[in-house]
C-alpha cells in the first residue's frame, strides 16, 4: 500500500515535471510568435508611415507649384501693367518734348 502511494507520488510528480516542461515551452514558442507579430507590425506600421510621408511630401510640392505658378502669374499681370502705365508716361514725356520741340522751332 505504501509503495503504491510512494509509485503514485512519483507519476504525479513526474506528469507535473512534463507539464511544467510542457508549459514552459509554450510560453517560449507564444513568445517568439508574438515578438514576430510585433515585428511584423512594427514593419507594416513603418511602411504605411512612409508611404503617408512620401504622399504628404507630394501633396505639398503639387501645392507649393501651383501656388508658385499663380505668383508668377499675378507678378507678370503686374508686370505687364507696369509696363502699360510707364509706356502712358513715356508717351506723355515724348508728347510734351515734341510740343515743346515744335513750339520752338
Amino acid at each position: 500500500m505504501i509503495e503504491e502511494v510512494i509509485l503514485d507520488v512519483k507519476r504525479a510528480e513526474d506528469e507535473a515535471a512534463q507539464i511544467t516542461e510542457k508549459s514552459l515551452l509554450d510560453a517560449k514558442e507564444i513568445t517568439v510568435q508574438a515578438e514576430i507579430k510585433a515585428e511584423g507590425i512594427r514593419k507594416k506600421t513603418a511602411a504605411e508611415c512612409k508611404e503617408e510621408l512620401k504622399n504628404a511630401i507630394i501633396k505639398a510640392e503639387t501645392q507649393a507649384e501651383s501656388e508658385r505658378a499663380a505668383i508668377l502669374e499675378k507678378g507678370r499681370a503686374d508686370a505687364a501693367a507696369l509696363v502699360a502705365e510707364k509706356k502712358k508716361e513715356v508717351d506723355a514725356v515724348a508728347d510734351f518734348i515734341v510740343d515743346a520741340f515744335v513750339k520752338k522751332f
